[in-house]
């Protein structure tokens, strides 16, 4: 029974019969709270605790390393290939909403033309029904694909200046972390 069942027969009931439902509205609400707290548990110990954890060890780690500039072109340059990692799969997923685009256009298309073919129509008539149904469906994944896939080059883009311009890094370091060597 859905929440807007729930309400409906709570408010529809004859003679204030409301024991019963109002006795599942409880339990769906209780369900709700129950599933709120172990979602809360779970993103405390699976985000906030790691997150903690690793901003008290780089602290302590700060004050204790004998080579500093050593340390900190290691961390800039493990900080700046893990954005590359994220700017190429984001450009990995619009790769593949774009195909994903593509595939639900044929698919489309092919099931327009089966059911214009069904329907008693001639056979030009449902392949125009085919053609039109693969360009609403296919059109928005492939423009969506197009998006998120330049979005994944603007950020490799916005690294390469970042990189480039880093005063922390040599020459060497920045050709390492650019994929450049």
């Amino acid at each position: 029974m859905s929440v807007f069942e729930l309400l409906a027969s709570i408010s529809l009931a004859p003679g204030g019969a409301e024991t019963d439902s109002t006795g599942q509205l409880v339990q769906m609400i209780g369900m709700f709270v129950l599933v709120g707290a172990i979602l809360a548990i779970l993103i405390y110990f699976l985000l906030v605790r790691p997150q903690r954890r690793q901003s008290k060890e780089s602290v302590g780690s700060t004050s204790t390393d004998s080579a500093p500039s050593d340390n900190f072109a290691d961390q800039v340059t493990k900080r700046y290939a893990d954005a590359y990692l994220i700017a190429r799969m984001v450009t990995a997923l619009g790769d593949v909403v774009k195909r994903l685009g593509i595939v639900l256009a044929i698919v489309a298309g092919v099931v327009g033309v089966v059911l214009g073919i069904k329907m008693g129509q001639r056979e030009i008539v449902a392949l125009f029904f085919g053609v039109i149904a693969g360009f609403f469906v296919g059109i928005p994944f492939f423009v969506l694909g197009i998006f998120v896939s330049a979005h994944g080059q603007v950020l490799k883009a916005s690294l390469d200046n970042a990189v480039h311009t880093s005063p922390f890094l040599d020459e060497a370091q920045k050709a390492k972390v650019m994929s450049l060597r």
